[in-house]
């Protein structure tokens, strides 16, 4: 259907447990009978929002909402796209978004799979434009995991690998993140 994926990306969304910074109080000699805690840091403050985030990784609809502004990010970054309810006037490949718990099922993780980027041609440019310039614009992307780019080069076992967590509760593909259509530039 014009659809040639050449990229997968993965990259784990922002847990609230990588912002914890674990200070020594009583320092004592050798290190026995220390005691460590959050010193500097406002606890209840920190536990409130701690428990909406984590509520927020669980809930599909929010990671939807979150890979939504993701996926505006890289149009604007790749595609120059500067109006997104003129997305006729852009020539942007098709992109896809396939989210998984994983084996711990406790938050989810994104598997965006790309067509040709322009002006990128490698792995390790498209690993830098990831992890440097789209982490600092959103901040739902993970600070402490890499973002993983590998080229793709079986498309039968993509598939299969990316909706093996498809079932009759839980749909893998991204109903709100993807662009398919390439004649009327629809992003549904």
């Amino acid at each position: 259907m014009g659809f040639n994926p050449r990229w997968l990306v993965t990259w784990n969304f922002y847990d609230p447990d990588e912002l914890i910074k674990h200070q020594e109080e009583i320092k004592k000699l050798y290190g026995h009978g220390s005691r460590y805690g959050l010193k500097d840091q406002e606890l209840w403050n920190i536990v409130n929002r701690q428990k909406w985030i984590k509520k927020r990784r669980r809930d599909i609809f929010k990671i939807y909402a979150d890979t939504r502004k993701i996926c505006n990010t890289e149009m604007k970054i790749f595609y120059g796209v500067k109006r997104f309810n003129r997305l006729d006037k852009y020539q942007i490949q098709p992109m896809l978004y396939f989210h998984e718990m994983g084996k711990a099922r406790n938050q989810y993780h994104c598997h965006h799979v790309l067509s040709d980027v322009p002006d990128i041609n490698d792995k390790e440019s498209l690993s830098d434009l990831f992890n440097k310039k789209i982490r600092k614009k959103t901040k739902c992307i993970s600070g402490w995991k890499k973002i993983d780019v590998r080229p793709i080069y079986d498309q039968e076992d993509l598939m299969g690998y990316l909706t093996k967590e498809t079932n009759i509760r839980h749909v893998s593909l991204d109903p709100y993140s993807k662009l398919i259509d390439k004649e009327t530039r629809m992003v549904i």
